[in-house]
């Protein structure tokens, strides 16, 4: 996600990516509010640019392709010298200029070789039925030797080569951490505690964390065709499901805590809070970066001095397995509350 501003910027001819104050046509939004004013449409769009130049794209021939020709553009200097060599020689024996041009004709014809292009696709063909063996199925021929001649692929991992999919594998108390089951978005796991199932007690303590990722949230977890899907960010929609497995339903919970106010997620300030009541309470919901909650926090929610540094630390060693490091907080507050 590129964060966008409303100030103008005075530099010109800058790159798309580099236009912080322009939303394109075929984004979306992923966090914030606000409004825009439409500027280009259709072809003079960013988007309509980019489809226009793709079909002006020619098309490329492929390695073979290159070669083949590289080798035509040989065989047809050979002949051509060796037909120069053959006049040559002609005159040099004292031979007519109609015997001479018969037999450079002949020798031209007969170094061409006419079963080349039947040769390659032949080869082709059975590089075509070897691959289709092993349930890879191609319907262009040529696509079968460019493939085999690609050395370094590059691909976007997000959304490209996985489900563009989250799912909270581990959740850290203050005291200790819990791993979690299961993957995507399907709400079917379990909370352990050093490979065994947690105890009840210990459950309810984890539920306070699940209960506060899952209604300090804008995403809503569906169902379509027996799949779970997110409507939002997927970040969020794994702290729906990982609430689920804690055993928390989110309709009662949004009907138990229901909302009064939110503040959305802005990258300035690093965190999301969320107003809800319980009863005659009110309850304040955050989450977001461990080091801004931090500054908020007074103490854990097991009691007792906060140890910021160790929480820190087990943070950094979440983000060095190549986790998305989330904290959770929250605060009773008067009803006045504003």
């Amino acid at each position: 996600p590129a964060e966008k501003r409303s100030r103008p910027i005075q530099e010109e001819n800058l790159t798309p990516g580099d236009q912080k104050n322009m939303a394109f046509m075929g984004t979306i939004v992923v966090s914030g509010r606000g409004k825009g004013v439409v500027v280009e449409t259709g072809t003079h769009s960013v988007l309509g640019q980019i489809a226009r130049d793709v079909g002006e794209l020619s098309v490329t021939a492929t390695p073979l392709q290159q070669k083949i020709g590289k080798f035509s553009h040989l065989i047809g200097f050979l002949v051509l010298g060796s037909a120069l060599a053959i006049s040559i020689l002609g005159l040099f024996l004292r031979m007519t200029i109609a015997e001479i041009f018969k037999i450079a004709v002949a020798a031209s014809v007969a170094a061409i070789p006419e079963g080349l292009p039947i040769v390659v696709t032949i080869t082709m063909a059975i590089g075509l039925s070897r691959m289709a063996k092993r349930n890879a199925i191609i319907r262009n021929l040529p696509a079968v030797e460019t493939l085999g001649s690609t050395t370094v692929i590059c691909s976007d991992k997000t959304g490209t080569l996985t489900k563009n999919e989250m799912t909270v594998k581990v959740i850290y108390d203050g005291r200790h951490c819990f791993e979690v089951t299961g993957s995507g978005y399907e709400p079917k796991g379990k909370i352990l505690h050093e490979w065994e199932p947690t105890d009840t007690e210990v459950l309810r303590e984890i539920q306070s964390v699940a209960r506060i990722g899952m209604l300090c949230n804008e995403s809503n977890l569906y169902q379509e065709n027996k799949q779970f899907k997110v409507d939002g960010d997927p970040t969020e929609g794994a702290l729906i499901v990982s609430a689920m497995k804690a055993g928390l339903n989110p309709e009662d919970e949004k009907i138990r805590y229901p909302q009064l106010s939110i503040i959305p997620f802005e990258s300035e300030h690093g965190f999301m809070a969320t107003l809800h009541s319980l009863d005659s309470k009110k309850l304040l919901f955050v989450k977001g970066a461990p080091e801004k909650i931090l500054e908020m926090c007074t103490e854990p929610a097991a009691g007792g001095l906060p140890d910021k540094k160790k929480v820190l630390e087990i943070g950094e060693h979440f983000a060095e397995d190549g986790m998305r490091v989330l904290a959770m907080a929250y605060k009773e507050v008067q009803n006045d509350f504003r």
